[in-house]
């Protein structure tokens, strides 16, 4: 496991994800305002283009795995289209697992235009994003008096992607039924530009 590096100028941060760094920026402000006080703020980037969900799954059957009553029946249906792909779990692995019991106060979830491209976990998408979450909430600690669940934001998929319209539709609409259903998931809007619009 790494250490802490704080974050004194750009090239300490120069291949860290921007969201995250930007939205940990945020956090801490309103951190400070409201405790009236600097409070450092820790970041964790688990960011790797190119991957659908099923990489950061973590491996089916185990202790992280889904259990009965963890996803809602309308997001993993058993013999439906709506189950989640076999995860791969490699980046589970290198990402999320090394840090077990590590305390969390919440998560930031922005990932899914590789699943738009792959049909097969494009139409499953919801129910491995629950999968996810509640692998989380099994894995990590976060402070129960102040939330029963750790909370989660999701950074919602724009409309339109340029290789494939309608791709982002489905997945956006299974992020928005995940958020609808679970407890303390909360979607966050994106709006983007494609390179390729004319």
């Amino acid at each position: 496991v790494g250490r802490w590096v704080a974050a004194e100028n750009a090239s300490a941060v120069a291949a860290f994800s921007s969201l995250c760094y930007g939205f940990g920026g945020l956090v801490e402000e309103a951190v400070r305002k409201s405790l009236s006080g600097a409070v450092p703020v820790g970041l964790i980037s688990g960011a790797r283009e190119d991957q659908t969900i099923s990489h950061f799954l973590p491996p089916q059957g185990g202790p992280y795995w889904r259990t009965p009553g963890d996803v809602p029946e309308t997001l993993c249906a058993a013999g439906s289209s709506n189950r989640s792909p076999a995860p791969e779990s490699d980046l589970w692995n290198v990402f999320f697992a090394p840090f077990g019991g590590l305390g969390l106060t919440s998560i930031l979830w922005y990932q899914g235009e590789s699943d738009t491209l792959a049909l097969p976990t494009q139409a499953v998408y919801g129910c491995a994003l629950a999968t996810l979450v509640g692998a989380w909430r099994r894995l990590f600690r976060w402070p129960r008096g102040a939330t029963p669940h750790l909370p989660v934001l999701v950074v919602v998929l724009h409309a339109f992607h340029c290789r494939l319209p309608l791709g982002n539709a489905v997945v956006r609409a299974h992020q928005l039924a995940v958020c609808r259903t679970q407890p303390a998931m909360y979607p966050v809007p994106a709006w983007d530009t494609s390179s390729h619009v004319r």
